[in-house]
C-alpha cells in the first residue's frame, strides 16, 4: 500500500511471490509510474522474486546480482543509487590583522563546505587565479595566455602543497603535545582521516514531513525551534517592566546577539529530529571576561550574606553533585535502617534555562540586594537579545530572544540559582542541583495516607510557585520511587495527573533502586567501561 508522504522519491524492496500477487504488483507499477530495476533471476528456481521498485530515473540506480547468502535460496541483490546532494552556498570569512595595538579587519575570502581543512585564503586566491588564466586562454588561445595558465597552475600546485604540508606538520605537533587528551587525540586522528569533515548535523525532518538538507535550512529550522522553546505567555511577559538605560563597558551598550551552537544530547537517539537538539551560547571573549567579573562579585555578595539556600548544590564553590548524592544516600540509608520508607519525587522542569522570566528574575535580583547600575546592567544583558544558529559556516535568520538565560556562560548558571532559590526556602524538603529538584519524605509503616496527603500539598505549593514565576513542571517526565524494604502503597499527583511509580529512578546520572543496592547502576557502569 502506498502511504502519502512528503518524500521526493519512493523505493520498495522485498520478497515477492509473483504467482500470488502478480496482478496487484502490475497494478502498483502502472498506477504509480514505478519501475522494477531487477531484471535477473534472484531465486534458485530461476524466478525474479526480489524486486527493487522505485520512481528514480534509470540512470541513477543500478542493480546487480551477488551470490547466495548462507542457506538461503535467494541471491543477494546489490543496489547502487546516485544521490545528488544539495550544493552548499559559499560563506564569507573575515580575516583580522593586529595593527597599532588592536585587531582590524584585513581581508575576506569565500569558503566552501567541500574545502579541505588546509585550504585557506592563499589556496583560494591561487585557485581563482588559475581559473581566470584558463578563461583567458580559452577566449584567446595565444602562446602568452598558455604560458600564463601554466604558471598559474604551477603556482596553485605549489601553494596547495605548502598548505597541505603545513597542516600535516601542525597536526603532528598537536598529536605529540603533552596537553592532548584521549578525546582530543581521536578527534585529531579522525580529522586527518577525513571522518569529521562534511556535515556536522544530518538532514533534519520538519513537522510537515519535508527535510532540511542544506546547512542554511538546518540552521533556520533549529533557530526557529530554539526560539519557540523560549517563549513565555505574552500577558505575563509584559506585566512587569523595568525602565533601564544602557550600561556597559565604557558606557557602551552590552551586545545583545548570541551565536548558538547546537549540542546533541548523547542519550537521545534520533539525530534527525530538531527537538533533540538544545542551544548552547557562543559568546565573545570580551563578554566572557565581563561576565566572569560580574559573576564573581555577585557570588561573593550572595555567599557572604548567606542568601542562597544551603540545599542548593549546583554552580556553587565547594559544592558538587557528589555532595548531593552523599547527602541523599545518607538520609535514605538512615531511614531504611530505622525501618522507615522514603518517598522520592524527581521533578522535571520544562525548558528551565530557556524559559526564565526576565522581569521576574530582575525582581529577585533586586530582592537579593542587587540594585543601582548593576541591576540596570542585568536588565540590558537579558533584554533585546537576538539568536542565530551557525552550521558549517551558514547562518540562520535572526530571531528575537524574549526569555531565558544563556547556557554555556557563567552568568547563566548564577542567574538560574537566583531564580530557583526562593522555592528551596519555601519547601524545606527539596534538594536542588541546577534544574534537577528532588523532593523526599521518610515515613513509618501506617503513615502512608498522611504522607501522601502532605506530599500532595507540597507538590501543589510547588506548582503554585511555578505558576507565579512562569516555571512549568512536566508531570509525565516527573519520576517517583519509594526507598523501602517492603512494598508500600502511595499515590502522588502533579497538576492533577498521577505520578507513575518506578522501581528505580535516575538522579543526576545515578540510578537509585528501591533497596539502595545500586546494583543496576554498577552493572551499567561496568558495561560502559568494558565497551
Amino acid at each position: 500500500m502506498m502511504v502519502p508522504n512528503k518524500c521526493e522519491n519512493e523505493i520498495i524492496i522485498g520478497d515477492l511471490h509473483q504467482n500470488t500477487v502478480r496482478e496487484a504488483f502490475n497494478t502498483l507499477m502502472v498506477v504509480h509510474d514505478l519501475h522494477n530495476h531487477v531484471t535477473f533471476p534472484t531465486h534458485r528456481s530461476g524466478s525474479s522474486l526480489d524486486p527493487v521498485v522505485t520512481d528514480l530515473p534509470s540512470d541513477t540506480i543500478q542493480c546487480s546480482s551477488l551470490d547466495f547468502v548462507g542457506t538461503s535460496d535467494h541471491v543477494a541483490v546489490l543496489t547502487r543509487i546516485s544521490f545528488k546532494r544539495p550544493r552548499e552556498e559559499c560563506h564569507t570569512r573575515t580575516l583580522w590583522r593586529w595593527e597599532k595595538d588592536r585587531w582590524v579587519p584585513h581581508s575576506t575570502h569565500q569558503a566552501k563546505g567541500s574545502d579541505q581543512p588546509w585550504f585557506g585564503p592563499e589556496c583560494r586566491a591561487a585557485s581563482d587565479a588559475k581559473y581566470h588564466a584558463w578563461l583567458a586562454f580559452k577566449r584567446h588561445p595565444t602562446a602568452w595566455n598558455r604560458q600564463r595558465h601554466r604558471e598559474a597552475t604551477n603556482h596553485m600546485r605549489a601553494t596547495q602543497g605548502w598548505a597541505s604540508n603545513q597542516w600535516v606538520t601542525d597536526l603532528k605537533r598537536k598529536l605529540r603535545g603533552s596537553r592532548v587528551g584521549s578525546k582530543c587525540w581521536w578527534s585529531l586522528v579522525k580529522e586527518q582521516q577525513g571522518v569529521s569533515r562534511g556535515n556536522t548535523i544530518p538532514p533534519l525532518h520538519r513537522d510537515d514531513g519535508t527535510i532540511a538538507q542544506s546547512a542554511r535550512d538546518k540552521a533556520n529550522l533549529l533557530a526557529k525551534h530554539f526560539t519557540d522553546k523560549i517563549v513565555l505567555m505574552s500577558w505575563l511577559a509584559h506585566s512587569l517592566r523595568y525602565s533601564t538605560s544602557a550600561y556597559g563597558p565604557a558606557g557602551g551598550q552590552v551586545s545583545g546577539k548570541w551565536l548558538v551552537l547546537c549540542q546533541y544530547t548523547r542519550t537521545m537517539k534520533k539525530k534527525t529530529v530538531a527537538k533533540n537538539y538544545r542551544p548552547v551560547s557562543l559568546l565573545p571573549v570580551l563578554s566572557k571576561v565581563l561576565e566572569s567579573i560580574v559573576a564573581s562579585r555577585v557570588t561573593e555578595h550572595l555567599e557572604k550574606h548567606h542568601l542562597l539556600c544551603g540545599r542548593q548544590f549546583g554552580f556553587r564553590p565547594g559544592r558538587s553533585a557528589a555532595d548531593l548524592h552523599l547527602l541523599l544516600t545518607s538520609e535514605w540509608s538512615a531511614a531504611l535502617d530505622a525501618g522507615k520508607a522514603t518517598a522520592v519525587v524527581a521533578l522535571n522542569i520544562e525548558g528551565a534555562f530557556e524559559k526564565v522570566w526576565h522581569a521576574g528574575l530582575l525582581a529577585k535580583l533586586r530582592a537579593a540586594g542587587v540594585d543601582g547600575p548593576l541591576l540596570l546592567l542585568f536588565g540590558d544583558y537579558l533584554r533585546e537579545k537576538n539568536l542565530k544558529v551557525v552550521i558549517d559556516g551558514q547562518e540562520s535568520e535572526q530571531h528575537a530572544v524574549r526569555s531565558g538565560v544563556p547556557q554555556g556562560s557563567c552568568l547563566g548558571s548564577l542567574l538560574w540559582n537566583i531564580c530557583i532559590n526562593d522555592l528551596l526556602h519555601l519547601i524545606p524538603s527539596v534538594r536542588d542541583y541546577a534544574d534537577d529538584l528532588t523532593l523526599a519524605q521518610s515515613y513509618s509503616p501506617g503513615e502512608e495516607t498522611d504522607t501522601a496527603d502532605h506530599m500532595n500539598v507540597t507538590l501543589n505549593r510547588i506548582v503554585s510557585w511555578g505558576s507565579k514565576w512562569q516555571v512549568k513542571f512536566v508531570p509525565n517526565k516527573t519520576q517517583m520511587s519509594i526507598i523501602s524494604r517492603s512494598r508500600t502503597p502511595l499515590q502522588l499527583s502533579l497538576e492533577g495527573q498521577a505520578i507513575r511509580r518506578q522501581d528505580e529512578m535516575d538522579v543526576l546520572g545515578v540510578t537509585y533502586d528501591s533497596a539502595l543496592t545500586f546494583r543496576h547502576h554498577i552493572e551499567r557502569l561496568a558495561r560502559e567501561a568494558s565497551g
